[in-house]
């Protein structure tokens, strides 16, 4: 059956799917302001409690790896009912838990629906669209979705506050069958080529094997996640640079966090536009030659000099806003080599984003020194590890996308 695609963007869809993006910000924002206050209900140490956020990471991954493959055999409705039941009655039983090890049980598996149903969105964008509009709307439904960084925080302090840490989860819950709601009535079937019958392992793996030889795609998809990574490095450890090492007032911190997010958000709008008139590669290849130079200038300033909070400010302003020239482009690049696979190269990218950024927060507290340099080194190696496999594309003429 052939697939009808439009270049006709439906805004609509654009919020939607933004929405069904952000589960994996909310999942993991709203719940970090209750870390403390749940140890103390479970009586353990903070330790304990920060693994539900390295389990979420992991149950995220492994629900995108296999959620991929299987939507694009049964369809992604059916997969987005799947994982958003599961998002939902996992949340429930983790806001009634009576220990720590039921938490942890069910913050996987509620991970695992997270990805079943994250991993849509790409796929989607790839099944309805076609050339420079996948990277378009890849960008606005970032544009939305990086909003979720700035309000998680928020959401989770003030239930956390009036109604304890369960409300958070009984939150996500809620806000999994809202979106069910919506997937049932506004989300029609995009996956034309699906095949009626039962997939296998190897079929799987036969898709993902597709997806890595084909060497344009993979380098895209390497390129927007170890930039992800190198980012995800500094989340991870915004307040500790912020509040600890520059001595902010903690009352500043969003402010600081947040003008990050802001950059992103408009970096990532404007790029949306133009990438209705210049190649989406040529804009990836812009963001990433940006950001090379400011890396490299912020690891030789971090190395050899002292830089003051507002110098470091800014370096990483220019740093997020690349991000919106980055990370739209190479997704869209990647999706538009599989029109009958895009599950599964959506998933891989998600999974490599994902396991990438874990491993960077895992560096960084195994070899931190208290300053910036852990950071810096981190964020400098991942960029440019980030740009390494592009270079013979940048290079071929080739290649039009």
């Amino acid at each position: 059956m052939n697939q009808t695609r439009t270049n006709t963007i439906i805004p609509g869809l654009v919020i939607l799917l933004a929405s069904i993006t952000a589960i994996g910000p909310f999942a993991i924002d709203t719940n970090l302001p209750a870390i403390p206050i749940m140890a103390e209900f479970f009586h353990v140490s903070p330790n304990t409690t920060q693994l539900t956020v390295s389990i979420f990471l992991i149950g995220f991954a492994v629900g995108q790896i296999i959620g991929g493959p299987l939507s694009d055999r049964v369809g992604r409705k059916p997969m987005a009912y799947i994982g958003l039941s599961i998002l939902a009655i996992s949340s429930f039983i983790i806001a009634f838990s009576s220990s720590i090890h039921m938490v942890l049980s069910f913050r996987f598996i509620q991970a695992i629906g997270g990805g079943f149903t994250t991993v849509l969105t790409g796929a989607i964008v790839r099944d309805k669209y076609e050339g420079r509009t996948v990277a378009r709307m890849m960008s606005l439904i970032g544009t939305i979705m990086l909003a979720a960084p700035l309000i998680a925080p928020a959401v989770g302090t003030f239930l956390l506050i009036h109604f304890g840490w369960k409300s958070i989860f009984i939150f996500l819950g809620l806000y999994a069958i809202v979106l069910l709601v919506l997937v049932t009535f506004f989300l029609k079937e995009s996956n034309l080529y699906r095949k009626k019958g039962k997939g296998s392992i190897l079929t799987a793996l036969k898709n993902y094997r597709t997806v890595i030889k084909n060497k344009f795609a993979f380098s895209c998809i390497l390129a927007g996640s170890l930039t992800f990574a190198g980012m995800f490095a500094f989340i991870t450890r915004s307040s500790v640079v912020y509040i600890d090492y520059y001595k902010i007032p903690l009352s500043q911190f969003p402010y600081f966090f947040g003008a990050n997010v802001i950059l992103m958000i408009l970096f990532t709008y404007i790029n949306s536009n133009l990438v209705k008139y210049h190649s989406p590669l040529k804009l990836l290849k812009i963001g990433q030659f940006v950001l090379l130079t400011v890396i490299t200038i912020m690891w030789i300033t971090v190395e050899f000099f002292s830089p003051d909070v507002y110098t470091f400010l800014i370096m990483m302003l220019i740093v997020a806003s690349c991000l919106g020239f980055i990370s739209g482009n190479a997704v869209g690049c990647a999706l538009q080599q599989f029109p009958k696979a895009s599950g599964t190269a959506n998933a891989l990218n998600g999974v490599i984003e994902y396991s990438a950024g874990g491993l960077t927060g895992f560096l960084i507290s195994l070899f931190d020194t208290g300053d910036l340099r852990i950071l810096v080194i981190i964020m400098f190696a991942c960029m440019w590890l980030a740009f390494l496999p592009m270079i013979r594309f940048y290079r071929n003429k080739t290649i039009t996308i």
